[in-house]
């Protein structure tokens, strides 16, 4: 596949983040080198967009890296990162051109050197110099790097690929040697050196140095097979050089004590005789170390080396430098004249502007690349004696690593006590130290682990291992509390054979444990025949349960705390301590406090007191047993009364039996009367003979009813004697059972006072004996399981539960009451000392038969009570159905009656009957309306129930919402901050811009001032220019001076002479006074935005630090410390902390399975509700895990009950007024002073809301109070302040003036100025004394007024003259005018007449520039190629000077060609790009010359009309059938539909980033898109999804690929169309599953997978693909059958041939069966495997078969 080469620079902070990439380099060349460092060299104009990387000095330090791509995506290559170490550039240079160079990363290694004095050699030959002995390339350069390191050296920011036993490609090292290295070596020469002796080969990473053996593959791969470059295909150029200059016959090497050494090659060529070499080199001791040096050069001798340089073809190729291959691999490529397999020593890139990116190699071919090593270990020989350096290394595999870690330093010791899972506290100990990482011979080591161990501090205890661990801290419990340990820690190696040295030992004192359990709870008494029970609940004063290491509770007896006694201290959990032998009606008080496994007791629990009751004596006891005696004897009288009462009732049921048929018997005649009655009503005239018969039918019905009458009345008395006898019974058996009652108190009390000092126990299992029994102590056993069929009755299992229920009231119909079967006592045993016996009762003679006589009796009694209290409800039973059957025969009686006086009356008037009808009617209405409105209300009270459903499921929906939304506040307070942030940039960014504009024009003004200065004629540098419409100031008053009067508009520039401010009337210096007010005005708009961005950029920074500051609060309530479990089950214990919370939900729900408390009752995790009217709606299905029940917080031992404070769980500043429900802030929630000004609405505080006189004067704006608002009269004398009343404010009239001018004159200081007019001036009063000297000017002189004797003499000069023509004339016939009489520089323009000054008349050189008239000089006034480019002005040649086409063939270099010059605005073209921004001065686009960092923002499309490309940021997209919006960037590919003159909306490609539901996503949409709406379409969508809003990572974000074509695309409902659809789904929660569908109104087809459940599924009839088919298969083919009128015979056997197309590929395997009726017939396949069918044989085994056998087969395809 053929392939390009690309290449771009990324910079870096120097050992930090990335800056960017530099996509505008005018040129750049690097060079990347096998085992050596390379070089960059960068020119960057400091004009670029991107220059900013390069903005800094040399110091600040700058990392470039080269990025290559193959069109896959850029990667770093090895070798590729260099550091930035000079530049250079012209100062005088337009283009801002700078050369950066640079280094590989690897020359800081020449910055880093052997500087630790502390290991070298203190005598011997090699005294002062760093030893490493037997020691690999990576134990040598490790050790030095990590020593640099801890110095704060070039090491910091590097990373090794190896350490000291494996090389970068995890190979152990394969060479050992001993060195010795001077002080000050630098790290760098030390690694040529271990490269150049065959130690290995390296090369970088990024910033990773990585470092193999010497030629392994895992670096220097062969790709000699796969890269093989030929010339004109991959190489452009092919340069060589070939050298026999270093060939050698004979060397001579000088080793240690001046030993010499020689070798000859006689196959080298001699053209001119041998050519020796020498070699001195200390270190080389024997000829065997030397000629191991020697050899591989001496063998290269006889052949020319070669290295060769390829220019390469980068573009359309099949391999690529960098990419496929690297520097240091082997690869095939021609040398001289074919070729051979050769080493890429280098390869060099280079890019130039409008060149494009080239590259080249260097290779060695296998012999020269063995010499050039060769060389390179030479001479790191020859240069050994610096080094002082030993080569001749052995094979790492002939030594193992011997070396010993340090020991660790620092060992410290913390201890603490824990209690353990056995309740018993612990000691723990967290042991740490400083790591490891030299060993003892100062080199460095890698560490494995840590062993940690300890003992006890006395002489001779063993050691134990408390473990081992990677890191530098250790933790171990199990250590026996207030003892004192020994600790001790060492280092295991990860290569070395030899364990570290122990460090020092610390001794330790184990902390104990001194924190007590919690406070109990209150004690609860109650006293009983004398005995106090003091009862614990097993809780602490808070209601939680008891810490694990908890042991007992002390009873304890007295009036408060400090006076406790202790009673008793044997209880370890609820139940009761009795205390007997107390007075009766004493009061007595009692406390608990509880004591732990260590002894520490906690402090008293509250304090509660108890009145002692008094006991039963035992007379009566006594009387008692014989009040029982006596009740036996009641018994008896009421058993025969019960017999007589049962006798009584079955006559009484005898009789109502004969009166029941009388009543039938009646019935029947009463309906035989309603029918003559009908009859009657129709024909009454003519049927008078059938009414009187009914009327004696009547008449005998009256006789049976008065015999009915008498046996009822009968059955009445007998009724009211066995109620009698009844109520007798039950009297007697309450007293009975009040009598068992006490005689039950008086055994408790005579038993309690035989065992005073004894314990109750109280629960399900059996108290434990070894906690202290004492003879006598009480079990009170509860009942610890309650059973339920599971399913039916006895035929299912049964469930045990710890609870019964019982219903309040009617079942059903009132709450039920769940009771813990802790509360059911079902036996009462006592100790005896070894076991646990059923409790019996003893008085207090302790007469033990009487006893038991007594309980049997009372046993006898209690059961001859219940079948006499059963009998009697049995007989009242009996007696209230008596009692119905009498009613009911009395009813029916009285009907009967009724219908006799009906018949009656109906035969006395039909009028009647039918009115009697239609009331019967209007009742039958008003029971169906009745009826109606009960129905009503059922169905009111059901809406009401279905909207308390409703109501409690939006309560949880809310409640769901509520906990999403504070789950996203710290994502959407950090998106707002973000947000804020990047505003207040921009904000910052623009204000910058105005600040530059404000200074900008600033600096225009000021050369405005100049000109208009220079142009008015003021000193240059020394003016100063105001420009304002009011004369400048006193000290202003000078000859620099120059005021632009703006006065009018008029903008007259203006000097002062000394005395007055004079106009320059000269056009240059008006115009430059024009031009500087406007410079003037723009310089202060441009600062007034500027001032206004500086603000809104203040403003904003506030805002977003305000963000930041919301949002790290916010982050901080989400990052919170605690977990939230949810569920029915208990969370696990392990690694819970204290506030962590369990919302614990129902676990079951139960209902009936069958008839209502009748029927098993039923488990279900989910409850269901209706939405709308009850089986009329849609039924919600709510399950259990969502119903919370409880909330409970772990306070570090149990879950405790949780309640909600708000001051616990709101962060300041999280309740805005959102949040807050209408009206309920009341006042009592308002803090004092809390509602300041800015808290109140506008218009809010009416008058109601004020106090009286709280309006004072200071509450009163400035002009607040209007005319209206005062009251009339209300402003009296004393309200108005001095001189407050002008004379505005006064209705002046004539009175008032009157009075005011006989009080006082007016003088003249006191008439205003301009005051006195001509209509206030009496006739004459102006005389001459009276005129102001100047005062009469010429607007108040009357025409003609001036005489000849108003003149004075001389008065009249020239300049009072106005002369005309006529004058004129006359004086100048009497004066001739000569030159002399005018005056220098009167004769003006004006003056002289049209053409009257010609060219005679202009004195030479006198027309200069100020001369001619602006635009006077046209083109035929200048001469040819007179105007040269000195004489044309900077910047004067505009562009509507320039005709269109004129400049053809130019190239501008360094030019802007732009529409506006303010900064980031308009169009702007230059040297690098074309820009443009938008009214915000936000860029739109930016194109340049590369096309690496284009941009182009907004909506952009291909063409204005026809099919076209649309490119949208803003596209949205919804689900049909849907609600769900989605937003994000779209790709539109609209086309012409002529037939209805409209754009086709698709095809189109959209990404998705934002969903109106679950908030940001990631998606990616493709549609085919459809002509009309409602065409078929097809859709795909690649999908990352939220599973609900702020869902992230597995758990919470769901993947799909989801591909639909479908034959209506707009119709939401599926049955409506037909589709094909496949949908694949990474989902954590559900499981990942796959299904491919095809569906339409009938249902579904298709297969599925779920990885979940791990079950595949298929929907639809199987079939296959011609030639493959999967599955093929019969069904019910007749395949065997007997032959008329006979059977299948037993034993009888056949064989059928089934085949069908054969399959292209695989075979079929089968399995069959026989349907038949026959169950005897076994049908078995034969001959399967085959590609087109099998052998079916059916045999029958059974009796002869008289019927068709049938058969079905699957056969199934395998490979």
């Amino acid at each position: 596949m053929s392939k390009s080469l690309h290449a771009r620079l990324v910079a870096y902070r120097p050992f930090g983040e990335r800056i960017g990439v530099l996509a505008e380099p005018v040129s750049f060349s690097a060079s990347m080198l096998h085992d050596d460092d390379g070089a960059i060299s960068i020119e960057y104009s400091m004009l670029s967009g991107d220059a900013a990387a390069f903005d800094r000095q040399l110091t600040d330090g700058l990392e470039v890296a080269v990025e290559v791509s193959d069109g896959t995506g850029y990667r770093e290559p090895d070798n590729a990162r260099f550091v930035i170490t000079g530049r250079s550039g012209k100062t005088d240079d337009r283009t801002r051109t700078v050369t950066y160079s640079g280094q590989s990363i690897s020359w800081l290694l020449s910055k880093a050197e052997n500087n630790d004095s502390s290991h070298l050699l203190a005598d011997g030959d090699n005294k002062g110099k760093r030893p490493f002995y037997s020691s690999n390339p990576g134990v040598i350069l490790k050790t030095l790097l990590d020593e640099n390191k801890a110095r704060g050296g070039v090491a910091t920011g590097l990373t090794l690929g190896f350490d000291t036993a494996k090389d970068a490609g995890g190979a152990a090292w394969a060479k050992k040697y001993t060195l010795y290295y001077s002080l000050g070596t630098d790290l760098q020469t030390i690694l040529s050196s271990l490269v150049n002796g065959g130690g290995c080969d390296w090369r970088t990473g990024g910033r990773t140095l990585k470092m193999w053996n010497a030629d392994s593959a895992a670096l220097s791969r062969d790709l000699s097979k796969q890269v093989m470059l030929q010339l004109a295909r991959d190489i452009s150029e092919a340069p060589y050089e070939e050298s026999i200059a270093d060939l050698a016959s004979t060397i001579l090497v000088e080793g240690d004590n001046n030993l010499l050494f020689r070798m000859d090659n006689p196959a080298a060529p001699t053209p001119w005789g041998k050519w020796e070499s020498y070699s001195s080199q200390g270190g080389v001791s024997d000829k065997d170390t030397a000629q191991a040096f020697m050899q591989s050069t001496l063998d290269d001798a006889a052949r020319v080396r070669g290295q060769y340089t390829r220019d390469l073809v980068i573009s359309d190729v099949a391999s690529l430098p960098l990419i496929d291959y690297h520097a240091g691999d082997w690869i095939t490529a021609p040398t001289v004249t074919h070729g051979e397999k050769v080493r890429v020593q280098e390869i060099d890139l280079s890019m130039r502007q409008n060149e494009g990116l080239s590259c080249s190699i260097a290779l060695n071919d296998i012999k020269y690349d063995v010499a050039v090593r060769q060389a390179k270990k030479i001479k790191g020989i020859t240069g050994g004696a610096a080094l002082a350096g030993s080569e001749g290394g052995t094979t790492a595999s002939s030594d193992r690593d011997h070396r010993v870690p340090k020991a660790p330093l620092g060992l410290i010791v913390q201890t603490d006590a824990y209690i353990g899972s056995d309740g018993y506290a612990h000691g723990l100990a967290t042991a740490s130290w400083s790591a490891v990482t030299e060993a003892t011979n100062n080199t460095a080591i890698e560490i494995s682990n840590y062993a940690v161990e300890w003992r006890k501090h006395v002489d001779g205890a063993p050691w134990h291992s408390a473990g081992t661990t990677d890191k530098t801290q250790l933790g171990f419990g199990g250590l026996d509390c207030g003892t004192q340990i020994e600790v001790r820690v060492r280092a295991v190696p990860t290569y070395s054979d030899k364990l570290g040295e122990w460090s020092s030992v610390f001794v330790a004192t184990v902390e104990s444990d001194t924190t007590p359990c919690s406070v109990p709870s209150k004690p609860v008494l109650s006293s009983e025949l004398g005995v106090v029970t003091v009862r614990w609940d097993g809780r602490t004063s808070t209601g939680a349960q008891m810490e694990p290491d908890f042991d007992h509770v002390e009873v304890g007896e007295g009036v408060n705390a400090s006076g406790m006694t202790v009673i008793s201290a044997t209880q370890s959990g609820q139940g009761d301590y009795l205390v007997t032998g107390l007075t009766a009606s004493s009061q007595h008080s009692y406390a608990f406090r509880s004591v732990d496994h260590a002894g520490n007791r906690s402090a008293w629990s509250a304090i509660a007191t108890v009145t002692v009751a008094s006991a039963v004596s035992p007379d009566e006891v006594k009387q008692i047993q014989k009040d029982l005696a006596d009740n036996k004897t009641a018994l008896k009288d009421n058993t025969a009364k019960l017999d007589q009462a049962r006798k009584d009732i079955a006559a009484n049921q005898a009789a109502q039996a004969a009166t029941a048929k009388e009543l039938e018997s009646a019935k029947s005649d009463i309906k035989a009367n309603q029918s003559a009655i009908g009859t009657a009503n129709a024909t009454l005239r003519d049927n008078t003979a059938k009414l009187t018969q009914a009327q004696k039918d009547i008449q005998a019905n009256k006789t049976g009813l008065d015999a009915a009458n008498q046996t009822l009345t009968q059955a009445k008395a007998d009724l009211s004697q066995a109620r009698k006898d009844i109520a007798q019974t039950k009297s007697d058996l309450t007293t009975a059972n009040g009598e068992i009652s006490k005689a039950k108190e008086s055994a408790a009390q005579a038993y309690a006072e035989a065992h005073s000092k004894n314990h109750t126990f109280r629960g399900p299992d059996m108290p434990d004996a070894s906690k202290g029994l004492v003879v006598g102590d009480l079990w009170l056993k509860t009942q610890k399981y309650w059973t339920r069929w599971k399913g039916e009755k006895n035929n299912s299992p049964s469930m045990l539960a710890d609870f019964y229920t019982y219903w309040q009231g009617a079942p059903n119909a009132s709450p039920s009451v769940l009771v813990p079967l802790t509360d059911r006592v079902i036996d009462t045993l006592v100790w005896d000392g070894s076991a646990w016996n059923h409790m019996g009762y003893a008085d207090v003679e302790n007469n033990a038969k009487q006893i038991e006589q007594a309980k049997s009796d009372i046993a006898d009694n209690a059961a001859k009570t219940t079948d006499a209290k059963k009998t009697a409800e049995n007989a009242a039973a009996a007696a209230k159905n008596a009692q119905g059957t009498a009613d009911t025969a009395n009813g029916a009686a009285k009907t009967a009656q009724d219908t006799a006086n009906a018949a009656t009356a109906a035969a006395k008037s039909a009028t009647t009957t039918a009115g009697q009808a239609k009331d019967a009617a209007n009742a039958a209405n008003a029971a169906a309306e009745s009826a109606k409105k009960t129905a009503g209300n059922a169905e009111t009270l059901a809406n009401t129930a279905n909207a308390s459903a409703n109501a409690a499921k939006s309560d949880a929906a809310s409640a769901k919402s509520d906990a999403s939304t504070a789950k996203s506040d710290a994502a959407n307070a950090k998106a707002t901050a973000s947000n804020a942030s990047s505003v207040a940039t921009q904000a910052k960014a623009t204000a910058d811009s105005a600040a530059q504009s404000a200074t900008d024009a600033a600096n225009a003004a000021q050369k405005a001032n100049t000109a208009a200065a220079a142009a008015a004629g003021v000193a240059n540098g020394k003016a100063d220019v105001l420009i304002q419409g009011t004369a400048p100031a006193m000290s202003m008053r000078k000859p620099t001076t120059l005021w632009i009067d703006t006065t009018g508009g008029a903008n007259t520039p203006k000097r002062w002479n000394g005395s007055a401010w004079l106009a320059v009337t000269d056009k240059a210096a008006t115009d430059a006074a024009n031009a500087a007010v406007k410079a003037h005005a723009a310089a202060q708009t441009a600062q007034s935005t500027a001032d206004k961005a500086q603000t809104t950029a203040a403003n904003a920074a506030a805002q977003a630090n305000q963000a930041q500051a919301a949002a790290k609060k916010a982050q901080t309530t989400a990052d919170g410390k605690n977990l939230i479990y949810r569920g029915p089950d208990e969370p696990s214990h392990d690694g819970l902390k204290p506030g962590d919370m369990w919302w614990r939900t129902q676990k079951y729900w139960t209902r009936w399975q069958g008839e209502k408390n009748a029927s098993p009752s039923l488990l279900a995790d989910f409850y269901t509700y209706w939405t709308g009217a009850p089986n009329n709606s849609p039924s919600v299905l709510v399950p259990l895990t969502d119903r919370v029940i409880e909330v409970l917080t772990w306070d570090g031992t149990r879950f405790t009950p949780f309640d909600l404070v708000a001051n616990n769980i709101l962060a300041a500043g999280t309740v805005a007024a959102k949040h807050l429900a209408a009206d309920s802030v009341t006042a009592e929630k308002v803090k004092a002073n809390a509602i300041t000004v800015d808290k109140l609405a506008a218009n809010s505080v009416t008058t109601e809301k004020l106090v009286s006189d709280a309006v004072t004067a200071a509450k009163l704006a400035a002009d607040s109070v209007q005319a209206r608002n005062i009251v009339s009269l209300a402003i009296t004398t004393d309200k108005l302040a001095a001189n407050s009343v002008t004379t505005a404010k006064l209705r002046v009239t004539e009175d008032m003036t009157v009075a005011l001018l006989n009080v006082h004159k007016i003088q003249a200081g006191e008439i205003a100025a301009n005051a006195v007019t001509t209509d206030k001036l009496a006739a004459g009063a102006v005389n001459a004394d009276k005129l102001a000297a100047n005062s009469v000017t010429a607007g108040k002189v009357q025409a003609g007024a001036i005489g000849t004797d108003k003149l004075a003499a001389n008065s009249v000069t020239t300049s009072r003259l106005k002369v005309t023509e006529d004058m004129t004339v006359a004086l100048l016939n009497v004066h001739k005018i000569n030159a002399g009489d005018i005056v220098a520089g009167a004769v003006t323009t004006d003056k002289l007449a049209t053409n009257s000054v010609n060219a005679d008349k202009i004195a030479a050189n006198s027309v200069n520039a100020s001369k001619i008239v602006s635009g006077a000089i046209t083109a035929d006034k200048l001469a040819a190629n007179s105007v040269t480019a000195v004489k044309i002005a900077a910047g004067s040649i505009t562009t509507d000077k320039v005709a269109a086409g004129q400049f053809r063939g130019y190239v501008f270099t360094g030019a802007i060609f732009q529409s506006s010059e303010a900064a980031n605005t308009g169009v702007k073209l230059n040297s690098t790009a074309l820009q443009m921004w938008d009214s915000n001065h936000n860029r739109t686009v930016y194109l340049d010359g590369e096309g690496k960092s284009n941009l182009l923002t907004g909506t952009f499309q291909t063409r204005t009309s026809g099919h076209r490309v649309r490119i949208s940021p803003d596209y949205k997209s919804t689900t049909i059938g849907g609600t769900e919006t989605f937003v994000g960037d779209g790709l539109e590919f609209p086309a012409y539909d002529s037939s209805n003159s409209a754009y086709h909306s698709f095809p189109a490609v959209a990404s998705v980033v934002q969903s109106d539901e679950v908030g940001t996503m990631s998606a990616m949409n493709l549609w085919s898109g459809h002509v009309e709406k409602n065409d078929p379409a097809a859709f795909m969508r690649l999908n990352s999804k939220p599973r609900e809003r702020g869902g992230t990572g597995s758990g919470g974000v769901t993947s799909e690929v989801f591909a639909v074509a479908n034959t209506d695309y707009d119709e939401p409902d599926a049955s409506k169309k037909t589709s094909a659809s496949l949908v694949l789904a990474g989902d954590n929660a559900n499981g990942s599953n796959a299904w491919l569908r095809a569906q339409d109104a009938n249902g579904t087809v298709g297969v599925g997978a779920n990885i979940a459940t791990g079950y595949l599924y298929l929907g639809g009839f199987l079939g296959g693909v011609t030639n493959r088919f999967t599955f093929r298969g019969a069904v019910a083919w007749k395949a065997w059958w007997p032959n008329p009128g006979h059977s299948i015979s037993t034993g009888a056997s056949t064989q059928v041939n089934c085949t069908f197309s054969p399959t292209k590929y695989g075979r079929y395997y089968v399995v069959a069966n026989a349907d038949s009726e026959w169950a005897g017939i076994i049908a078995h396949p034969c001959n399967t495997g085959g590609q087109s069918g099998f052998t079916l044989k059916l045999y029958n085994a059974d009796q002869p078969c008289p019927v068709d056998v049938y058969a079905e087969y699957l056969a199934y395809l395998v490979k």
